[in-house]
C-alpha cells in the first residue's frame, strides 16, 4: 500500500520476504534524492531510483531499523544482485527513529547517504536514468514506513 496519511507518505508491506515500492514522476539521470524516513512498524525502507516501470528494472537502497543497509540491482523478475551489503552507525536504529536517507547518482557513480554521512558508494552503469520512489521491506515482519520532506536536485 502507498498512500498519503496525516501529511506524510506511507508505504507498507504485509507479506514477509517481499518489498513494496511506489514511484513515479519524471525520469532523472544525474541527481540527488533525499527523503526523511521513519520505520513505524517492521523491518526497513529505502529509496528506489533509476526505475523503469514497464520493465521492473531499478536500483533499491534499503535501510533496516537494525542499522543494516543494502544496495540491490533489480532486473525484471529478479532483485537479487547485491552491490553493497553492510551496516552503519550513522543509521538511527529502532522503530520511530527518523533517518535522512539520500542517493547521489552521477553518471555511473552512486553514493549512499544517511543523516548527511556517506555510508557507501559503488560504480555501476547498468541503468543511467529512470524514475525515483520509496519502498517498505518486510524481511521478517509486516512493515510500514513513513516518508516526508522529499527533495530532488539535478546535478
Amino acid at each position: 500500500m502507498c498512500a498519503f496519511k496525516g501529511g506524510a507518505y506511507h508505504v507498507s508491506q504485509a507479506n514477509t520476504q517481499y518489498f513494496n515500492y511506489c514511484f513515479g514522476g519524471p525520469s532523472f539521470s544525474n541527481f540527488v534524492f533525499e527523503v526523511q524516513m521513519k520505520i513505524i512498524k517492521g523491518d526497513g525502507g529505502g529509496i528506489i531510483f533509476r526505475a523503469h516501470t514497464s520493465y521492473n528494472r531499478f536500483y533499491v537502497f534499503l535501510v533496516g531499523q537494525n542499522g543494516s543497509y543494502q544496495l540491490f540491482l533489480c532486473t525484471g523478475d529478479q532483485c537479487n544482485k547485491i552491490l553493497i551489503d553492510s551496516s552503519s552507525s550513522a543509521i538511527n536504529q529502532g522503530l520511530n527513529q527518523t533517518n535522512l536517507v539520500a542517493v547521489i547518482a552521477q553518471k555511473s557513480t552512486i553514493g549512499l547517504y544517511v543523516n548527511h554521512q556517506l555510508i557507501g558508494s559503488v560504480v555501476d552503469n547498468t541503468f543511467s536514468s529512470g524514475q525515483i520512489g520509496v519502498t517498505a521491506i518486510s524481511w521478517l515482519n509486516p512493515t510500514e514506513v513513513v516518508y516526508s520532506n522529499a527533495k530532488v536536485w539535478t546535478v
